[in-house]
């Protein structure tokens, strides 16, 4: 007999893949750590690229908008099912000698092929692998962690983003093309170095909430892996 599953596409959902579900959510998380880190003003900033095209990674433009792709998203969820699942259950459990779903791993690995496959090329996510809009009672308890995970490692990257424009890096960034400054590949890593830690010091400080605390730090980790 197959398992009943949980739907959450609603229609006022803006978005096209999976993970279209978690947005609202996101926002409200967004809003709370750039209020409480007082950087409300980047709120207008962030810009969702709802186009199905393979996978782009997050920047910040010359405008100092910064742009997150939907697959980039879709394939951020993804990263952090697959760390979850796979740890649980090829790795804690068995050093446990507790039970562990081995069906659950081999599920895991064809999804994280499916992620990987968006550098590529893009093509619509199979609902019948896991996913955070449609999934039955049985995976509820990775879908939900995953969930979880997925918006403090979003909020981390985009943390690195507005790092980069805080810290005037897209302003030597615009210098540069005007022909004013040049930036090295030392500086451009650099860059890159203190944007992670920008984020780094704020991420914890921008959720007060104690219960987050373990969740903040695997979103860190999830992050800068992805």
């Amino acid at each position: 007999m197959a398992l009943q599953k949980f739907n959450f596409d609603f229609p006022f959902f803006q978005g096209k893949q999976p993970v279209k579900v978690l947005e609202r959510e996101h926002r409200l998380f967004l809003n709370e750590m750039l209020s409480n880190l007082k950087l409300n003003s980047y709120s207008t900033s962030i810009k969702y690229d709802r186009v199905e095209d393979k996978l782009k990674g997050p920047f910040a433009d010359i405008n100092k908008d910064i742009s997150i792709q939907e697959t980039f998203q879709s394939f951020l969820w993804i990263w952090n099912y697959c760390l979850i699942v796979m740890y649980d259950e090829a790795i804690a459990k068995p050093r446990l000698k507790l039970p562990y779903d081995k069906s659950k791993v081999e599920t895991a690995f064809k999804l994280l092929d499916y992620g990987y496959s968006l550098f590529t090329t893009y093509k619509k996510w199979d609902l019948t692998l896991p996913n955070p809009q449609e999934y039955t009672l049985d995976d509820a308890d990775y879908i939900t962690k995953a969930n979880a995970a997925y918006l403090f490692s979003l909020s981390k990257i985009i943390l690195h983003e507005i790092g980069h424009i805080d810290l005037g890096h897209i302003d030597k960034l615009i210098q540069a093309r005007a022909g004013t400054y040049t930036i090295t590949n030392d500086e451009r890593k650099q860059f890159e170095y203190e944007a992670d830690d920008f984020a780094i010091q704020r991420l914890g400080k921008g959720f007060t909430n104690p219960q987050y605390k373990r969740t903040i730090e695997y979103g860190l980790i999830s992050g800068f892996s992805a």
